[in-house]
């Protein structure tokens, strides 16, 4: 919507002022219709003067409230600038496909902290009421060295021991890498039993605090296209662009 409305909005204004200046300067026949029934027999032109006026206050309000949308879109960049700048933006996330050093497939997460506050990541999960897919966090990398994990204590979609630090201007920006397990816990809409693998178009979110005097919980999101056995481990998936 906001795509349609940057590259058409100027060009709707044009033709709506264009049918309006058309209306007022030459009429139609609804016009000559409503103007009987509107002004007096007695009339000389100026209660027509004055639908024409009526007529150009609305255009001009129309005119204004476009105007106004621009003024907001260009608000908006300017605030997220701002934010960047004094390191207030909210952390990303995106997603690949991996394998462990076995050769078995697995989703990487990559999490990238764009915010001077240190972000301590807790779970990661499909974001569903009632998911369909399961994460495992095997591996942890935070700025590509390895984070040790607890070996008897791994549960679904729990991350430990995994803090990325907060952002620094002129440094690289922080990130951590989970590779994760994926299992599917219902059988998928769009199943092929030839072979018995489904594909899961899911939202996955990561959860984490923003530690500071005022810490904030954050979630990140990342839209991603696996294909598993039902049920089974990860054999492939994609990552959607983002909003």
């Amino acid at each position: 919507m906001r795509d349609i409305y940057e590259k058409y909005a100027t060009w709707i204004a044009l033709t709506l002022f264009v049918i309006v200046a058309c209306i007022a300067l030459y009429g139609f026949r609804p016009t000559f219709a409503l103007l009987p029934s509107a002004c007096g027999s007695d009339d000389k032109g100026a209660c027509f003067r004055e639908w024409v006026a009526a007529t150009s206050g609305w255009f001009a309000g129309a005119l204004a409230f476009v105007t106004l949308l621009a003024i907001r879109r260009q608000i908006q960049l300017q605030q997220r600038q701002i934010d960047f700048q004094l390191g207030d933006s909210k952390p990303t996330m995106y997603a690949m496909l991996t394998t462990d050093d076995y050769g078995e497939p697995m989703i990487r997460f990559v999490i990238e902290n764009h915010n001077r506050r240190t972000l301590m990541l807790s779970t990661i999960a499909e974001a569903a009421v009632s998911p369909s897919v399961v994460f495992t966090v095997r591996r942890c990398f935070v700025n590509d060295v390895e984070r040790p994990l607890p070996m008897h204590h791994i549960f679904e979609g729990l991350i430990q021991n995994c803090i990325i630090p907060g952002r620094v201007e002129g440094h690289p920006t922080p990130k951590a890498s989970l590779i994760c397990k994926a299992q599917a816990k219902l059988q998928s809409d769009q199943w092929d039993p030839a072979d018995e693998l489904g594909l899961y178009v899911i939202t996955a979110a990561c959860h984490g605090i923003l530690a500071d005097e005022d810490s904030k919980p954050v979630i990140m999101k990342t839209r991603v296209h696996l294909l598993l056995p039902w049920p089974g481990a990860l054999f492939s998936t994609t990552q959607d662009e983002q909003h």
